[in-house]
């Protein structure tokens, strides 16, 4: 399931909550999207 799809069983609450799909979304995907959003930020100004 992507990313946007588990977002939308929570926010409307389709069906049970598998808390393994949760933990391997948290497990695998965010730290992929966290260097995504890092490599997208521009350097701070000086």
């Amino acid at each position: 399931m992507s990313i946007i799809g588990q977002r939308n069983v929570l926010a409307h609450e389709y069906g049970s909550i598998d808390q393994t799909r949760i933990w391997v979304l948290v497990a695998d995907r965010i730290p992929d999207i966290i260097t995504r959003l890092d490599d997208a930020m521009p350097e701070p100004p000086n």
